[in-house]
């Protein structure tokens, strides 16, 4: 779905970044958060290749019902879920527990979205060690990561950047 508001992550790189994760981590170990759903594809592909359960956060009230329907078609209710919220917010909020989390992070790329975001996840002490952070941007955008969160690896694919970043104890460890 790709319109205004959407820009969906083109199935190769979508392709390449589960090829990574899957060759670095068992992704079963981890629960994931679709931060800026758009159409969802980030998410479900999550799920397809073994994430236990993925969380969709969109802002758009028709992306939203889109992604909500889905879920429902494919019967994934018990393994999905969507808010109509804000990321930012919405982070601020959450009682992180449970075992490492996957962030997947493909927001608009004219905004600074992708810098809250990582801000916003520095600052939340309680989001477990080992979780990972995927960030997909413009090729030439630089970011500023806090000095807990560490590149792990870069893939560049055409337009694209895919940051992969691991979230370690903020003692560093």
């Amino acid at each position: 779905m790709k319109g205004q508001t959407t820009r969906p992550t083109l199935e190769k790189t979508r392709e390449t970044i589960f090829n990574i994760l899957q060759s670095r981590f068992r992704l079963d170990a981890f629960e994931a958060f679709d931060l800026f759903a758009g159409s969802g594809a980030l998410g479900f592909e999550a799920y397809s290749r073994g994430v236990s359960k993925v969380h969709f956060l969109e802002t758009d009230r028709r992306c939203y019902q889109i992604i909500q329907s889905n879920i429902l078609r494919l019967s994934l209710a018990d393994h999905c879920s969507i808010s109509l919220n804000d990321a930012t917010q919405w982070i601020k909020g959450v009682i992180w527990t449970g075992g490492p989390k996957l962030f997947l992070l493909d927001p608009p790329y004219k905004s600074d979205l992708a810098q809250n975001i990582l801000h916003t996840l520095a600052r939340t002490s309680q989001i477990p060690a080992q979780s990972i952070i995927v960030l997909e941007t413009e090729k030439d955008k630089q970011f500023e990561y806090p000095t807990h969160f560490q590149l792990i690896k870069q893939k560049k694919t055409g337009k694209t950047r895919i940051d992969f970043i691991e979230i370690l104890s903020p003692n560093g460890s």
